[in-house]
C-alpha cells in the first residue's frame, strides 16, 4: 500500500483518536479535552531536564517515576498529538506544509530521538509490517523515500531529532548504509516537518503545543546522541 493509496483510501490507525475526515473527536468536557492549569509549570520542569542534555548522561535525564508520569500525561493527549503526525492524520501533511522541508537521507543533522524501537510499524501505510520489509522496498526501488509520510522533528542544538517516524527513519538509515553510494547530488530526500525547540513557534494552539512539548521530551531517550537506534530485545 503506497502513501498515495493510503491517502485516497482513508486508511486510519485504530488508536489515532481521529475520524476519517482528519478532524479530532473532541470531548464536550473541557476537563477531559485540555491539559490542566498546572501544565505550564509541569512543562517548565520537564524542559529543564531536557535542556541539560549536553551536560548529563542521557539515561539519567528522567528517572523511572518521572518517565511513568510523563507517559500518563501523554496517554490522554493522543487526539492532540495525532494532528501533528502524518502517519496518523492525513490532514497533518497539508496543515504543516509550511514547516515541511526536504533533507538528504544522509544528512548528518538528522538524528534518532529513540534509543530503541520496535521492528514492526504501528501506524501509517506500513502498519503491521516489519521495518526490514520497508528497507527491502527502498533498495529495490519499489518505494521512494519522498513517498513516505513526512517525519516530524524538533530542531535542537543544530540537530534534527526525529520525534514521530523513528522506524521510518531507521529504515532510511539502513537503506543508505546498504546502498552506500549515489551519484553526486542524487542522494534521495525525505520530507520532514520541523518544529523549533523549545519555542514550537509554528504551533498556535497552546494545548497542542504543550502536548507536543511533553511528547518531544519523552521521545528523546537516545543514549548515543541520536547516532543510531536498536530494536527492542525480544523475550
Amino acid at each position: 500500500l503506497s502513501w498515495q493509496d493510503w491517502q485516497s483510501d482513508g486508511w486510519w490507525s485504530k488508536d489515532s483518536g481521529v475520524e476519517s475526515s482528519g478532524h479530532a473527536k473532541w470531548s464536550s468536557s473541557p476537563e477531559q479535552a485540555y491539559p490542566g492549569d498546572d501544565l505550564d509549570s509541569l512543562c517548565s520542569s520537564a524542559l529543564n531536564s531536557f535542556c541539560d542534555l549536553e551536560q548529563s548522561d542521557p539515561s539519567e535525564l528522567l528517572g523511572a517515576l518521572q518517565r511513568k508520569m510523563m507517559k500518563e500525561v501523554l496517554s490522554n493527549k493522543g487526539k492532540l498529538l495525532a494532528s501533528l503526525d502524518p502517519s496518523r492524520s492525513r490532514e497533518a501533511v497539508r496543515k504543516w506544509l509550511h514547516l515541511t522541508l526536504n533533507f538528504k537521507i544522509t544528512d548528518p543533522k538528522l538524528q534518532n530521538a529513540h534509543g530503541r524501537i520496535s521492528d514492526i510499524f504501528r501506524n501509517g501505510p506500513h502498519q503491521g509490517e516489519r521495518v526490514n520489509r520497508l528497507v527491502d522496498q527502498l533498495l529495490t526501488g519499489e518505494c521512494d523515500p519522498m513517498d513516505l509520510p513526512p517525519l516530524v522533528a524538533v530542531e535542537y542544538q543544530h540537530y534534527l531529532f526525529i520525534i514521530c517516524g523513528n522506524r521510518r527513519f531507521h529504515a532510511l538509515k539502513q537503506f543508505a548504509e546498504q546502498r552506500r553510494h549515489w551519484p553526486r547530488g542524487e542522494e534521495p530526500c525525505v520530507r520532514i516537518i520541523v518544529h523549533d525547540f523549545p519555542a514550537l513557534s509554528g504551533i498556535d494552539d497552546p494545548y497542542v503545543k504543550h502536548a507536543f512539548l511533553f511528547k518531544a521530551i519523552d521521545a528523546v531517550n537516545t543514549e548515543n546522541g541520536g547516532q543510531s537506534a536498536s530494536y527492542f530485545q525480544k523475550p
